[in-house]
């Protein structure tokens, strides 16, 4: 553990250790900032190093592309009834629909969906920069947001309605 971590670009030490086994974990200030990392080791006798760099990565499958025409009439029923005269979801609505929809599902530990979070996923799923979901982009979003449902309870195997990070 370095005594000094501080906000700096470079951080040098000179350390006399133990012989041992040893894991370098490299960080910086800000929580999930990527920097460069260089570790120099200076030994007296021979020694082996290895690095334990494992790609992370994730297959989101192809991007879903829907047509107006390819969303049923109930479904554009209730986005109708949900979206109002404009036809569109502002961030407000999506946070109310979204909190609605949770409240009924009993089996999820949640105090609903934040502002900022319903603010996120209306960036990522506008399309024609209107700062709302129309028809097709809210329904890419629900058709998501169903997805991400059958994963999480795919992992919560003791039906707690919530998740920890060990249990992945």
């Amino acid at each position: 553990r370095s005594e000094t971590f501080i906000n700096l670009r470079e951080v040098s030490t000179r350390l006399r250790l133990p012989p041992g086994e040893y894991l370098i974990v490299p960080s910086t200030f800000e929580p999930s900032k990527e920097a460069d990392f260089v570790l120099r080791v200076f030994t007296e006798k021979q020694s082996e190093t290895q690095e334990l760099d494992d790609e992370i990565s994730a297959d989101f499958g192809e991007e879903e592309e829907i047509t107006e025409d390819d969303i049923d009439d109930s479904f554009k029923s209730m986005f109708a009834q949900l979206a109002g005269d404009d036809m569109e979801i502002s961030v407000r609505e999506l946070q109310t629909i979204l909190n609605k929809v949770v409240t009924r599902h009993k089996d999820l530990k949640t105090d609903g969906f934040s502002m900022e979070s319903c603010r996120t996923m209306v960036n990522l799923m506008d399309k024609d920069g209107s700062a709302r979901l129309g028809i097709v982009e809210f329904q890419i979003l629900w058709n998501k947001i169903r997805n991400l449902l059958v994963i999480f309870r795919q992992f919560d195997l003791d039906k707690s309605g919530a998740m920890s990070s060990y249990r992945c």
